[in-house]
């Protein structure tokens, strides 16, 4: 199953991100050519993707490291075990592992979902918004949870108290299950980071159109008021700190600030958090393990009644986290001049004013 899984993934990333195609007329020859072009062109956009990479990782290891009690909290509680920790360094229990996994998978999944995205918006203009960016997110998730899922086992058999160490964790693992053993739960955890990546990056794209879209509309309508000349067109940074767009310019690039970013953030966090919470049950007890294969776990949970336990510390841990998270991708993007190289808004409406 994660052989065709893997090939899934690398035909996927041939298809969306090669630059190349293929000359079918060209034969065996041609065919060697234009593969080797597509994953030279695969590193060329992993290189030119170096600041999302950035701006992911560290992003990432903030929101991983503010919300990690919580996650602790919630993973017990879906063990049906006690949620109250006696210290500190208890409820931050393999955190180590968290991050080791956590980061490399941000990298890559916003990093290659920023990809995906740029491609498939060339590619296939004619697409609605929202099913490019669902495609992009599930595409970018596909690609990165190939590296989480071993250090999601660790940790979470850490949060169950079952190790005390990352180190007697791992080795547990390996001594009574092998090198598979830290795939446990891999249908779980892709059966449910996927469809919450894709809930969560869609959600915030498209409040993140909306917002800007109103936000020039009320622009427009004071300028209109206030007998501006300018077309409507946002000037520099609006009201609330945000980079806006010139007139004809989606905004797509557009930086968005901190307090924008958390409330869009928190609320696409919460949204994904909700609808995934069952998933997320079914996830943590495939992980621990005790037997039975994943029908045989939703079964249980849905005897025990427990697929919305822990809902409440679900949804205001991955809001929280989720705010933390793009508060500190956008703000990094801005600082390594992702932002300001794509997007000159008020260098933009300036030249259209004195035209």
């Amino acid at each position: 199953m994660r052989v065709v899984y893997v090939s899934i993934v690398a035909s996927l990333l041939l298809s969306f991100l090669s630059i190349q195609a293929v000359d079918a007329a060209s034969g065996e020859a041609g065919l060697r050519v234009g593969l080797q072009g597509t994953w030279r062109s695969f590193g060329d956009s992993l290189r030119s993707a170096r600041p999302h990479l950035i701006a992911a990782a560290v992003a990432r290891c903030a929101s991983i490291t503010a919300g990690y009690p919580l996650d602790t909290i919630k993973t017990r509680l879906h063990l049906g075990r006690a949620a109250a920790a006696t210290s500190i360094p208890d409820m931050y229990r393999g955190l180590g592992s968290s991050l080791a996994g956590q980061v490399p998978y941000g990298m890559l999944t916003f990093g290659t979902y920023e990809l995906y995205k740029t491609a498939l918006l060339e590619r296939f203009p004619q697409l609605p918004r929202a099913i490019t960016f669902c495609l992009a997110a599930v595409l970018g998730d596909m690609t990165g949870s190939l590296w989480l899922v071993p250090s999601e086992v660790v940790k979470v058999q850490m949060q169950g108290g079952l190790h005390a160490t990352v180190g007697q964790a791992a080795m547990s693992i390996f001594r009574k299950s092998g090198v598979g053993g830290f795939y446990q739960g891999f249908s779980g955890q892709v059966g449910r980071d996927v469809p919450f990546r894709a809930i969560q990056l869609t959600s915030y794209e498209l409040l993140r159109t909306l917002l800007k879209t109103w936000r020039r509309r009320q622009h427009t309508g004071v300028a209109t008021e206030r007998g501006d000349d300018s077309g409507g067109v946002p000037v520099g940074r609006a009201r609330g700190g945000v980079a806006t767009a010139a007139a004809g310019d989606d905004g797509e690039h557009a930086a968005l600030s901190s307090g924008d970013a958390a409330l869009l953030g928190g609320l696409a966090g919460a949204i994904s958090a909700t609808f995934t919470c069952p998933l997320d049950v079914v996830r943590t007890r495939l992980m621990v393990g005790g037997g039975g294969g994943a029908a045989e776990t939703w079964a249980a949970a849905i005897k025990a009644g427990g697929l919305l336990s822990g809902l409440g510390t679900r949804v205001f841990y991955i809001g929280t986290s989720s705010a933390v998270f793009f508060v500190v991708y956008e703000a990094i993007k801005v600082r390594l001049g992702v932002v300001a190289a794509s997007s000159p808004p008020a260098a933009t409406s300036k030249a259209k004013r004195q035209q």
